[in-house]
């Protein structure tokens, strides 16, 4: 499908941050149904987007190395282990951030959310180090 592969290319150049999409703390990082047209154009921009989670990367990276954090089966990062109130804070702006950025790109090719969602998990997970925990379809989880 061509907007799957635009897709996979965006998401090959951006090498944003890690993998996930279902859990968080916050309704609206897991709200599918967020109004992407409500946002500022700045925070809209995928650009921007992909430069704040850029920026999170390392520290983000570390988590998951640890076994703090995994990939959810929809790209969202979930808590694994006992994390800060400052981590806790950084992963549900991670959250936010993949799920706007899925919401941008789904609008953008004309794909559902949850199609988008899908394929930018795979490819996290895909690009993850050996032992990160993942998230298989059926919601159980294991280490790759």
């Amino acid at each position: 499908m061509k907007s799957a592969a635009k897709f996979s290319q965006i998401i090959s150049i951006a090498t944003v941050s890690l993998a996930s999409c279902l859990y968080s703390q916050s309704d609206e990082a897991s709200d599918p149904n967020l109004d992407v047209a409500g946002l500022s154009e700045q925070s809209a921009d995928l650009g921007s987007l992909q430069n704040e989670m850029e920026s999170r990367v390392s520290q983000i990276s570390l988590l998951k190395e640890q076994g703090l954090v995994g990939i959810t089966n929809t790209g969202q990062l979930a808590p694994r282990g006992d994390i800060s109130p400052m981590q806790r804070k950084m992963v549900e702006q991670e959250n936010k951030d993949r799920t706007v950025y899925c919401q941008l790109l789904a609008k953008k090719y004309g794909d559902s959310v949850e199609k988008i969602q899908e394929e930018y998990a795979a490819k996290r997970m895909k690009i993850s180090a050996p032992g990160t925990w993942m998230q298989d379809k059926e919601g159980d989880w294991y280490q790759k």
